[in-house]
């Protein structure tokens, strides 16, 4: 039964968490755990950021701008994160950083954009604009657009079409025709409203 609950994302007594992190320290010490406690249904993951989309079909962005963590925290607990810079150093050392992170490029272009751990990683490999072969094409801006304009939530389409939320919102940035027709989209003003509903249901 637990395990049954804990896939389906069914809250715990007192979740989900309505009042967000205020201060730098607070994000500190919520991020500092080795497993975070997922703030909408109260279960500890190792990375909250796999649980929330899957459980909860809410993304990263969401999560931390809900919840006040900055856009560059990544949703690890804190021996996730010492394993990863690990890996990282080693590969350094041992002259193979560059390929390994271009290899992550490549796939992060596949799905719509990198996250920002892999963006560290290709920073510190000094990669230059490797973000330019992994701009989104118009046309997946364009689907998903049309899936909201024909009732769907921006963030459930963006999701349907398979892309990332900041990828998303950069390619549409640099369309001005695309960029229009995103602000013209009333749902945006109601995103965090229905996601209140959503999670209140």
């Amino acid at each position: 039964m637990a395990v049954r609950r804990r896939q389906a994302g069914e809250p715990l007594p007192g979740f989900p968490v309505h009042a967000p992190l205020r201060t730098a320290a607070e994000v500190d010490t919520y991020l500092a755990e080795d497993r975070l406690v997922c703030l909408l249904c109260g279960h500890t993951f190792r990375s909250v950021g796999h649980h929330i989309a899957r459980a909860h079909g809410v993304s990263v962005e969401e999560y931390q701008d809900r919840y006040g963590i900055p856009r560059g925290r990544g949703l690890v607990g804190a021996e996730t994160r010492k394993a990863f810079a690990t890996s990282v150093r080693a590969t350094h050392a041992a002259g193979t950083l560059r390929p390994h992170v271009e290899a992550l490029a490549a796939a992060a272009g596949q799905h719509g954009g990198a996250s920002a751990t892999t963006k560290r990683a290709i920073l510190a490999a000094g990669i230059r604009d490797p973000w330019r072969s992994m701009r989104l094409p118009a046309h997946k801006v364009a689907k998903v657009l049309l899936l909201a304009e024909a009732g769907l939530t921006l963030s459930t389409a963006v999701r349907r079409v398979g892309i990332s939320w900041s990828g998303f919102h950069a390619a549409a940035a640099r369309e001005a025709a695309l960029a229009e027709r995103l602000a013209r989209l009333p749902i945006r003003k109601g995103r965090r409203k229905r996601m209140d509903h959503d999670l209140e249901d």
